[in-house]
């Protein structure tokens, strides 16, 4: 589970640090005194969960914890606060934990161990197979995109196995007919975020991450053909017949590499 902790005392970020890496199933991210530096690390880094002060110039973890929760709505929250009149800000946020300065290590683990069972029973699982035509499920299954466009653009993420799509490239190859401009730069934003709501309806709206430059898929978080193949997994190289996103024109292109590259197999 990737933690942030973010308290502008270092004393207490330094303290937290030391006892979190000390629990498994924690992957500790990073660590922040500037709320907006945590924020910008959220920007183009995925974030399960976050230790969060309250009481912070600049930013108060109120508002830092609904801005995570717009990156990652799926986003586990603990505060930790020497205040508590914030507590019921706090739970609106649908926070999992409110723990009072100066607390024990002991309180802190049984939150930490309160967020784990969280996020094992949030997790889904997200299967995308490429060989062939493009398909997605969640949980076994199948995800219906309700429209065409919505379904290229997400194939159009998972083609740049996990690199930044940008939305000239997107626009580039979702309309070839139409000129990059503010109409279709438009129509592109509305279809991206007819994409994050399949998404959210399906639980899995975290596997898209978001930077000033781009969209891209998180990879940690599916399950996919083509990745494994890139990857040099012994099962996809066997598996993959040279067939490749048969519903995409756009697709030959990597086809063919990937032809060239596993086609001997």
């Amino acid at each position: 589970m990737r933690t942030i902790i973010v308290d502008d005392e270092p004393f207490i970020v330094n303290a937290f640090r030391t006892e979190l890496e000390t629990i498994p199933g924690i992957e500790l991210a990073g660590w922040f005194t500037d709320p907006s530096e945590a924020l910008a690390y959220a920007d183009s880094h995925r974030v399960d969960f976050a230790v969060l002060d309250i009481v912070m110039p600049g930013m108060d973890g109120i508002e830092l914890g609904r801005r995570l929760r717009e990156r990652y709505p799926n986003m586990i929250l603990t505060y930790v606060t020497g205040y508590g009149q914030y507590a019921l800000d706090a739970f609106k946020l649908e926070a999992a934990s409110y723990l009072i300065k100066p607390l024990t290590l002991e309180q802190l683990r049984k939150a930490v161990r309160r967020a784990l069972i969280l996020f094992a029973g949030s997790k889904k699982h997200v299967e995308i197979r490429t060989f062939g035509s493009f398909e997605v499920f969640v949980d076994g299954v199948t995800v219906h995109f309700h429209g065409n466009k919505v379904r290229e653009l997400f194939a159009l993420l998972v083609n740049k196995n996990g690199g930044l799509l940008t939305a000239k490239e997107a626009i580039t190859l979702l309309w070839e007919d139409r000129p990059y401009d503010k109409k279709t730069q438009g129509s592109y934003r509305q279809l991206m975020k007819r994409l994050s709501a399949v998404l959210e309806a399906y639980g899995v709206r975290e596997i898209i991450l978001s930077s000033k430059m781009g969209k891209s898929i998180d990879k940690t978080r599916v399950e996919c053909d083509y990745f494994r193949l890139l990857d040099g997994d012994e099962r996809a190289i066997a598996r993959f017949c040279g067939e490749y996103m048969t519903n995409y024109s756009w697709a030959e292109e990597t086809l063919g590499t990937l032809v060239n590259r596993y086609g001997k197999y």
